[in-house]
């Protein structure tokens, strides 16, 4: 039996398949017909353990099944990574009222595939975004002209780039990174690690040594591998084959 730790009554109310939305949980909580432990509640930010909490909804009271699920998804190009755009890709492999509790773990950028993980485990995608555990990132990238020895030691070490953040543009230096170069003919072909993930980071390093990059795709997190998964396939992972690879 899964061992869950607090967490919020809007969390609940997603994993028990009671909402579908934001607003639902809303209206739900505003008609008082949330009771935890015998206490009305009616802030979705309330927190509870739902393994030794009696919570009952509109009369009922709710048992959460371990109903949390991992895939790994190659996300093709075009496709952007907001949870509308993911979902339909889940249709026919989750229950249809479930769909809403799904998420992908971080992003891609339109033009960028590749690795993409999808699950309903809120716990699991903070811990893979918290920059604490520099859980490193490997993309095949293709950059246009022979990158230079020089170009390289500088990506390595760690060049300055610029974020943009609600609006507002400041400066980052990104951590040491590792390139393996494939091949060089026109372009440069080459694996990138980083152990980190901001915004179009891959791109803005290479910006920073003046090369544009051609091609991106994410091949790897941890030791999390995309395998033979074709543009657009989806495939679903047992829990500890995926902390394994993200975490040991």
């Amino acid at each position: 039996m899964a061992q869950y730790k607090k967490r919020t009554i809007y969390q609940i109310l997603v994993e028990a398949g009671l909402v579908k939305s934001n607003k639902d949980a809303v209206d739900l909580a505003r008609s008082k017909k949330v009771v935890v432990n015998g206490k009305t509640i009616t802030s979705l930010h309330h927190q509870t353990n739902p393994r030794k909490s009696q919570i009952i909804v509109d009369g009922r009271e709710i048992k959460l099944e371990d109903k949390r699920k991992y895939f790994i998804f190659n996300k093709p190009k075009g496709l952007l990574t907001t949870k509308e755009d993911i979902l339909p890709f889940l249709k026919g492999i989750v229950k249809e009222e479930e769909l809403f509790a799904f998420y992908p773990v971080g992003r891609l950028d339109k033009n960028t595939t590749g690795l993409l993980i999808i699950t309903n485990d809120g716990r699991l995608g903070d811990k893979i975004l918290n920059p604490k555990q520099k859980i490193p990132k490997t993309y095949e990238t293709v950059v246009e002209r022979r990158l230079s020895e020089e170009s390289i030691r500088k990506l390595e070490a760690g060049v300055e780039i610029k974020l943009e953040e609600n609006g507002e543009i400041s400066k980052y230096h990104t951590l040491p990174s590792k390139i393996k170069i494939l091949s060089i003919n026109d372009n440069t072909k080459l694996e990138i690690t980083i152990s980190e993930g901001k915004k179009r980071q891959v791109r803005r390093m290479f910006e920073t040594v003046k090369h544009e990059v051609l091609e991106l795709k994410r091949i790897k997190i941890g030791k999390l591998e995309l395998e033979n998964l074709k543009s657009g396939e989806i495939k679903e992972l047992p829990r500890h084959d995926l902390f394994k690879a993200l975490f040991e």
